[in-house]
């Protein structure tokens, strides 16, 4: 009885996850991974959408081309045994999840055990894909249908390739890459004009898309030499000739670029959308994680707030936590006389939500450029209240104590993310090169203390981006070389210099 009350209470959702680009991903999915104890993923899921949900149970069942790491029946077995725990179970699958993803399989079997599910259709692969390659489905006097099919069928039966030679709209193969040699054999044999346009569409709608174009006579000898690897969609028809006008994917400026993003989470995903719409490629792995930390003299503080002249802040979470803390417990009106200071536009914009304007900001987002700024201001009897992280740099303290009175109240620590290290590193195998973006020093630190010996390997692969001075010298302390350091010491002073690194070659 406890047990059929658990099944009752669990309930599957077969969610699409879209062709790759994670702001693909529908609204209703995105509610499901949120709301989800346990996310069954496969391998085309981009792993990005996983951090929409980091307290959830993961479970990897991916497939691909002669391997599979977990076979139907053990899905269709791990999907009911987790709702018949009770669990809201979300199954990420690539694209759309009734088009070639056996999702009807999965949602039958739920059904024929009395597991409650829902449908929640995406973006597939086979329409978005050859979009995102400059190619529609459809046009206007080109192509009035389109059809997709299968590539690869379990049963060994031959596709009816006299019944396809014949249709006049766009064929869009999925899984069959494979069998290219078949399918354009048996296209030519039954009479399909040789000279129509076909396209190869390698990790559509990723950074690592790759497009061979040819006809249907020799689009096979020329894949053979093209280093094309699935997952890849074959389109054939006519639009392939729009390619090069409306091939707008392959034109943003960081296009192929595979970023590595290792700031927190709760802070990352701005910064993840601001890489995404300029064609990035994004892996995350948060290092640190923030907590506020509570204390009698951070209570202290707050109650004799109006004793203090000058407020500095050195960090958009030292302005959080301390301003939370602070409506909480006080009354915004006791700051009508405390001016303020702050490094960098992120902590004064991060202020500025709480309706403060800062007086105090210097053009260099540098915590002693901050310093100096405010010592032309203050003389050595002003009180200076700075609210930072349990770790933060001491110098910055020490500096302003020189030539006025401090005092410096704890108002968060930053903790090492415990993120797996086999995740990191099977993650990055599978790519050329990528950018490692630290952020602080501290995410370069916990970066480097969860690799430990295979750290050198990683990051000699890639190349060291480094948001400013203060992590750069963390980074050539351990002896390694920062590639790019940003002028400006923000995520878009970053973004520039990538893009100016690229313009020179």
């Amino acid at each position: 009885m406890k047990n059929d009350l658990k099944k009752f209470r669990g309930k599957v959702y077969l969610a699409g996850a879209g062709p790759g680009d994670p702001e693909l991903l529908t609204l209703k999915a995105k509610r499901a991974i949120e709301e989800a104890d346990v996310i069954v993923y496969d391998r085309l899921t981009n792993p990005n959408l996983l951090n929409l949900n980091m307290e959830a149970q993961r479970i990897y069942v991916g497939k691909k081309a002669e391997y599979h790491h977990k076979n139907q029946d053990e899905i269709n077995e791990i999907l009911y045994e987790e709702a018949c725990k009770g669990k809201i179970v979300t199954r990420l699958k690539g694209g759309d999840p009734y088009v070639f993803g056996r999702g009807g399989e999965e949602a039958l079997y739920l059904k024929d055990r009395g597991v409650k599910f829902e449908i929640i259709p995406g973006v597939t692969s086979s329409i978005a894909g050859p979009g995102y390659a400059g190619i529609p489905v459809t046009f206007r006097n080109i192509a009035r249908s389109f059809h997709v099919i299968t590539g690869q069928r379990n049963d060994n039966a031959e596709l009816n390739y006299k019944h396809l030679a014949r249709l006049e709209g766009s064929l869009i193969f999925l899984m069959g890459f494979k069998n290219l040699a078949k399918i354009c054999k048996g296209l030519l044999e039954h009479g399909k004009n040789p000279k129509t346009p076909v396209a190869i569409i390698q990790w559509a709608a990723t950074s690592r898309q790759k497009v061979l174009t040819g006809e249907l006579s020799n689009i096979y000898e020329k894949s053979r030499n093209a280093d094309i690897e699935r997952p890849a969609i074959i389109f054939i028809g006519d639009t392939v000739s729009l390619r090069d006008d409306l091939n707008f994917y392959e034109k943003l400026p960081l296009f192929g670029h595979n970023i590595v993003i290792t700031r927190e989470a709760k802070r990352a995903q701005s910064t993840i959308q601001k890489f995404q719409s300029l064609g990035a490629n994004i892996l995350s792995f948060p290092m640190i994680e923030t907590v506020f930390t509570d204390s009698a003299e951070l209570k202290e503080a707050i109650e004799n707030i109006e004793i203090y002249d000058y407020i500095f802040f050195t960090s958009v979470n030292g302005v959080d936590f301390f301003m939370d803390k602070f409506l909480q417990e006080s009354d915004v009106r006791k700051l009508s006389k405390t001016k303020f200071c702050t490094i960098g536009i992120k902590t004064y914009n991060a202020l500025k939500k709480y309706g403060i304007k800062a007086d105090l900001m210097p053009d260099v987002f540098e915590g002693m450029e901050a310093v100096e700024v405010l010592k032309n201001h203050v003389d050595r009897n002003d009180r200076v209240l700075v609210p930072r992280a349990r770790l933060g740099r001491n110098e910055i303290v020490n500096e302003l104590k020189e030539f006025c009175l401090v005092k410096e109240i704890e108002v968060y620590d930053t903790l090492i993310k415990n993120t797996d290290k086999e995740e990191i590193i099977e993650s990055l195998k599978d790519y050329d090169d990528y950018e490692i973006i630290f952020t602080s020093s501290s995410t370069f630190k916990n970066f480097a203390e969860i690799l430990g010996t295979d750290l050198k390997g990683v990051l000699e692969k890639g190349r060291i981006i480094s948001i400013g001075p203060i992590t750069s010298r963390a980074v050539e302390e351990a002896g390694y070389k920062v590639d790019i350091e940003a002028e400006e010491s923000t995520i878009e002073g970053i973004i520039e210099a990538i893009k100016e690194q690229r313009e020179k070659f």
